[in-house]
């Protein structure tokens, strides 16, 4: 949308159309039908805009089909248009799912499935409805070698860090990186493949340990989808919202799924979080489907969030965000996470991430490895290369 039309939209009444299609309370269909009346024509431009960020077409469109007459007809067609695309994307992806979950199966490689295709199974007992963008594999760190080559044997390649890297690049990669990403270029979709949850290696450290070896009964009706149990999932997704500064609605439909559902222990939840020292981000997940998809929250719940003005503080802020559909920049987003997380190692390891060697460095000029401290005082020429002259565009991470 241009500046002009910018300024002629309803941007609340956009919005708050928006969440009252996610929230998983029932709404009253004259409310909806009321709230459809308000929006103009540069309003649903700008709510069409909206779905394409939030990537929640699917589940938006299942309450507002029944609005009818109250949307216009360009609107529903345009809708239905990215309804149909979006699902027969998240359906590939699902398909895709099986075929990689049965080749790692057969030999016999442990995994689990994050977020993507087998959370919406699991949330919305519908693969197609959350949309997703590529998938995701966890994997121990030993068998990660192995199942790279399987993968590469079904068509994919590593992109990122490029198949070509050197192994000094890749080392330097993974110290900093959680996942190597492949794309099977005939199909078009991208896999991630973790080796831990998080990019700093002291998030949920805990929930690593012995996380294959244990047992995941009726986790799916699929036996081959193989998950987290609800309340190790539900931390995740707050760790990963908080990470993103929940910029997108349909990570928060995701907590709300799980909260008005009862699908979550969530004293057992809460008891983790502490344990784990995590119980900020968890809290703050909450607050955020409360606050923007009208989420109700259990006595107890509701009590902790109160009690939490730092959390309420930093929702706030990512409140705005969201609604701005832009992420934070670099500098307000690496500042908060130093304050939301009070976990020594994690703050210690976010705090000197800026300053550990490169992989994009050693990918434009590699060095022997006795002349790494050289990349310190290159740091800045490095860059600059990298930016503003090199063709090449080297970028490993």
């Amino acid at each position: 949308m241009t500046t002009a039309a910018l300024e002629q939209v309803n941007i609340n009444a956009s919005y708050h159309l928006l969440r009252m299609c996610l929230a998983h309370d029932e709404v009253p269909l004259s409310t909806l039908k009321e709230a459809c009346s308000q929006l103009k024509h540069w309003d649903w431009e700008y709510f069409l805009q909206q779905l394409r960020w939030h990537r929640v077409t699917p589940l938006v469109w299942r309450k507002l089909n029944a609005a009818g007459e109250s949307v216009p007809d360009g609107v529903r067609k345009k809708i239905r248009q990215m309804v149909r695309e979006a699902r027969l994307r998240n359906l590939k992806h699902y398909a895709e799912l099986e075929r990689i979950g049965g080749l790692l199966q057969t030999s016999g490689l442990p995994f689990i499935c994050l977020k993507g295709p087998a959370l919406s199974e699991r949330l919305y007992q519908d693969a197609s409805l959350r949309e997703c963008r590529d998938l995701d594999i966890l994997a121990p760190r030993e068998h990660v070698a192995l199942i790279g080559r399987l993968l590469t044997e079904g068509g994919y390649r590593r992109v990122t860090p490029a198949e070509t890297a050197s192994p000094l690049v890749v080392e330097a990669y993974l110290k900093s990186n959680k996942d190597f990403i492949f794309h099977n270029d005939s199909k078009g979709i991208f896999l991630e493949l973790h080796m831990r949850l998080d990019d700093n290696e002291y998030v949920l450290p805990e929930l690593g340990e012995r996380l294959f070896e244990r047992d995941y009964p009726c986790q799916k009706n699929d036996p081959g989808h193989v998950c987290l149990d609800a309340e190790d999932e539900f931390i995740y997704l707050a760790m990963h919202g908080a990470r993103s500064c929940w910029a997108r609605l349909s990570w928060l439909s995701d907590i709300d799924a799980y909260l008005s559902r009862g699908k979550v222990d969530l004293d057992l939840v809460m008891d983790k979080a502490c344990r784990w020292g995590v119980e900020q981000p968890v809290l703050a997940a909450m607050i955020m489907a409360q606050k923007l998809l009208f989420s109700a929250l259990p006595a107890a719940q509701e009590t902790l969030a109160k009690n939490s003005p730092f959390v309420r503080l930093l929702c706030s802020r990512w409140e705005r965000a969201n609604r701005r559909q832009a992420y934070l920049n670099p500098v307000e987003q690496y500042v908060l996470l130093c304050f939301f997380s009070f976990r020594q190692k994690y703050l210690m390891r976010h705090l000197t991430q800026f300053f550990r060697i490169s992989a994009n460095d050693i990918a434009l000029l590699e060095l022997p490895r006795w002349m790494f401290p050289c990349y310190y005082l290159l740091r800045p020429f490095l860059w600059s290369w990298r930016y503003f002259f090199s063709r090449k565009r080297v970028w490993v991470d």
